[in-house]
């Protein structure tokens, strides 16, 4: 379980103030950076850009200034657990989360958990803390693998949009992987690494969108819908549109002309 300690949401503190603490703080720091501070990492200044973290390992040497103005939110913390194989984040090194406000919600939350201790604000902040560095690990893994696989990415993302765009198309996985000149497996294993889907269910999704907007037009039958979606099938498309929406078809138009 997380323990928290001191905290503080959105300081403000004087300009180009320096915090040095030469064996560290003794517990964890973790720190969200809204303007751009000097870093001590490796025994080098790091210049952050805003919206930078960095979360201290306890009783290790950590010497944070900022450029100008002094601006973040914070946590000192302790943990009765391996937290850090959990979530993989490295210590002592500055890291840019893709969704900054989040976390920083999430501090604001810890920092009145903290203050007005509400019933069972231990276990808030315990979740709270976790949440944090879900997000923090995702960004990581994400990056990486977007780094590693640049090129690749772009590849699938193409593709992607392609399926989304012309979703009425025939769209077999034998075409999909002939694009990338991969086997199914492959296929199928980057595809959901990338976007945390299938491209099964990113087609099915786009045709169901896509019919939900035809619905609307008072001119065009179900199976008209149905044809310019890539259903060929009345039945098949019926059943997945109730599979996606809870209503068939003729329902669905029902409830829109009500």
């Amino acid at each position: 379980m997380f323990n928290i300690g001191f905290c503080g949401y959105n300081r403000n503190e004087q300009d180009y103030l320096s915090i040095y603490r030469q064996n560290g703080s003794g517990d964890y720091l973790f720190l969200l950076l809204s303007t751009p501070f000097y870093i001590n990492q490796d025994h080098q200044s790091v210049t952050t850009r805003p919206y930078g973290c960095i979360l201290f390992s306890p009783g290790k040497f950590h010497h944070y200034q900022a450029v100008k103005t002094f601006h973040n939110s914070f946590m000192h913390f302790t943990a009765d657990h391996d937290f850090l194989s959990d979530y993989n984040i490295p210590l002592d090194t500055v890291i840019y989360p893709g969704d900054y406000s989040t976390i920083n919600s999430y501090l604001r939350d810890i920092f009145v958990e903290s203050a007005r201790k509400y019933v069972h604000h231990e276990s808030k902040i315990d979740c709270l803390i976790r949440q944090i560095f879900i997000e923090i690990s995702r960004d990581i893994i994400e990056a990486k693998t977007h780094a590693d696989n640049s090129t690749l990415y772009a590849r699938f993302m193409n593709i992607r949009l392609s399926i989304i765009s012309n979703c009425d198309e025939e769209w077999s996985i034998e075409k999909m992987c002939k694009l990338v000149h991969m086997e199914k497996s492959q296929f199928y294993s980057y595809y959901l690494s990338f976007f945390n889907t299938t491209p099964k269910a990113d087609l099915v999704n786009a045709r169901i969108e896509k019919a939900k907007n035809l619905l609307t037009s008072e001119h065009l039958l179900v199976h008209q819908v149905a044809e310019m979606c890539g259903y060929k099938n009345v039945a098949h498309f019926t059943r997945y549109f109730k599979k996606s929406t809870n209503y068939t078809p003729s329902e669905y138009v029902k409830t829109i002309r009500k």
